[in-house]
């Protein structure tokens, strides 16, 4: 039987780094414990109409409140904002996330032009000899999805050769075995637009 569970009480930017759930599973091992991310790539504007949004990686339980600050950078005169239109803003999101009120209002940003956690390429962690599993949901506008790492020559992707790319809305489950500590690039492998080809979606980060 699959038990999942939720982990509890972690600060805001760790949470954004760690796993949403864990799993145990008979496979590949009696009682393995397989870390497992939900998460979604979206896109990021910066203010500048003139540039293409780049791509992130971001936890599924964030994805609302990263959407959101997107979007206050892309509407002018929304990046600043005061304190009762955040309140009402965090009850909205609040609503969308699953997360609580006070929660959502400590993530949200006064001025939206300022650097912000959630708006950072996404860290995943895990342990040397540690499985991962990524529920990644496409949610950048026309464009194919397939994430991969940069110089993986330590068999961490072995077996993700039958996955086929994620269009818009799609949702795909990857499978890495973290055979050796360090610090691994992850991008989209799909990307046929060579400025973005090698945007920086997120890091892979083994620690022995």
């Amino acid at each position: 039987m699959i038990s999942a569970h939720h982990r509890q009480n972690i600060p805001d930017q760790e949470a954004h780094h760690r796993a949403m759930m864990s799993i145990s599973a008979s496979t590949p091992g009696a009682g393995a414990e397989i870390r497992v991310y939900n998460l979604a790539v979206v896109p990021v504007g910066d203010g500048d109409k003139s540039r293409s949004p780049r791509a992130i990686l971001t936890s599924r339980r964030h994805q609302s409140i990263v959407e959101y600050i997107s979007q206050r950078l892309e509407e002018s005169g929304e990046a600043v904002r005061t304190d009762p239109q955040l309140d009402k803003d965090a009850q909205d999101l609040a609503q969308r996330s699953g997360l609580s009120t006070d929660r959502v209002r400590r993530l949200l940003p006064a001025d939206a032009r300022q650097p912000h956690p959630l708006t950072r390429p996404f860290v995943l962690r895990a342990a040397r000899g540690e499985i991962i599993r990524l529920q990644v949901t496409n949610l950048v506008p026309g464009t194919e999805l397939y994430i991969a790492l940069v110089d993986d020559d330590f068999g961490i992707q072995r077996g993700m050769g039958q996955i086929a790319a994620s269009g818009f809305g799609e949702t795909s489950l990857y499978t890495w075995h973290c055979t050796q500590p360090g610090i691994y690039p992850i991008y989209n492998s799909a990307c046929t637009d060579a400025q973005m080809e090698r945007c920086l979606l997120g890091v892979l980060m083994i620690e022995p």
